[in-house]
């Protein structure tokens, strides 16, 4: 996956989280998800459709970190499990998902990207394995994930001598 298409998400979780929170957030080593679980408690999830992609954004935040993020845009405290906190999950997941697409499209990158659905993590049936990638953020209201999983439907075109190649 390439970094022009990774980084607008983690550019804009750390500054929605500046912003936003005012709080800062350090991004931890990214990595190709090997596992089937999803971390933390709540996800959002949030299927991507570009011309040339499809795929899916997801954030997954612990618990306590989506309070403690909650508590800081809202000012105001926060329980889980709440309404309140699965809709600032969901607020959250629009807020990145959108500053992401500006970015990506001032790139050039056509995505479109639905409403978030918001789901406990144990609940959740997870990314495909070996194909996307996790991007870990550290903030002092606790730990955050971002999956990204991206894959090509450019259309295939056959050349006059039998081989296939992408057209772009």
């Amino acid at each position: 996956m390439k970094a022009d298409i990774i980084n607008p998400f983690m550019e804009t979780v750390t500054d929605i989280l500046l912003t936003m929170a005012e709080m800062n957030c350090q991004r931890q080593p990214v990595f190709l998800k090997h596992e089937a679980n999803t971390p933390g408690d709540i996800v959002a999830v949030m299927p991507l459709q570009g011309d040339s992609f499809r795929g899916a954004f997801v954030l997954a935040l612990d618990a306590s970190t989506a309070c403690n993020i909650g508590e800081k845009l809202l000012r105001e405290p926060m329980t889980f499990p709440s309404d309140a906190c699965l809709d600032m999950t969901g607020e959250l997941a629009n807020m990145v998902s959108g500053g992401a697409r500006k970015r990506l499209w001032q790139q050039g990158y056509d995505f479109e990207m639905s409403q978030p659905t918001i789901e406990l993590s144990q609940s959740f049936k997870g990314m495909p394995l070996n194909s996307t990638l996790v991007i870990p953020f550290k903030t002092p209201a606790g730990s955050l994930w971002v999956e990204v999983w991206l894959k090509s439907i450019l259309p295939q075109a056959r050349l006059s001598f039998g081989q296939t190649t992408n057209v772009g």
